[in-house]
């Protein structure tokens, strides 16, 4: 049986925390850790996690049944998935200077104004991820909303302890997510970023 998967969902209705893991366990062996924040379907998390067996790649997900969809489809060793806020995760299940990298791809615009405190990109999540990456560790960042991708530039760019990667190779080797070919299908511009955290390290 199939079960339909909303498109949106508020971050902040979601109030659950998650159980801490043992991070020496699961990343033993492991040459690089990454999380996927909005991991959707979760394509883009299982095709990775395929094509790199050594790494270690974890997705988060606000939607529920998305993540339970995402438990009962076979699934590489290598992949796990959390139910939660981006926000939770890192503070309930990653370890300071854990992460190598963060991808964010096609988060929700919340267009209104008044929604906008549900964008997943916020001052909060920042911080975290800054005290979560490893030195050099990178975030990748693509939506095809240019209003949206205008406002998270502005707060990457907003101090000095990030900088913007003007080209990357992961762009043309490993990205790709259902929404980023939705957005070729419709002719939707995409807009993408790379910003490398604490490089002065």
């Amino acid at each position: 049986m199939k079960y339909r998967i909303r498109n949106h969902a508020n971050p902040l209705a979601t109030r659950n925390r998650l159980d801490p893991i043992d991070w020496d366990t699961v990343t033993a062996g492991k040459t690089r850790v990454s999380l996927d924040i909005g991991f959707g379907k979760g394509d883009f998390i299982t095709e990775y996690a395929t094509r790199h067996p050594t790494e270690l790649v974890m997705g988060v997900e606000v939607r529920r049944r998305a993540v339970t969809v995402f438990h009962e489809t076979p699934r590489p060793s290598n992949c796990l998935a959390f139910w939660g806020t981006a926000v939770v995760c890192l503070e309930d299940v990653i370890p300071s200077q854990s992460l190598d990298r963060v991808t964010i791809f096609h988060p929700d615009p919340w267009f209104k104004k008044r929604h906008h405190k549900r964008r997943v990109m916020t001052p909060q999540l920042l911080e975290l991820l800054k005290d979560r990456l490893k030195p050099h560790g990178v975030v990748y960042i693509s939506t095809d909303v240019y209003t949206l991708y205008n406002a998270i530039m502005q707060l990457l760019l907003s101090n000095d302890d990030k900088h913007y990667l003007s080209s990357d190779p992961f762009w043309t080797s490993d990205y790709g997510t259902h929404w980023s070919t939705f957005s070729t299908q419709q002719w939707r511009s995409l807009f993408t970023a790379t910003f490398q955290f604490k490089a002065s390290i």
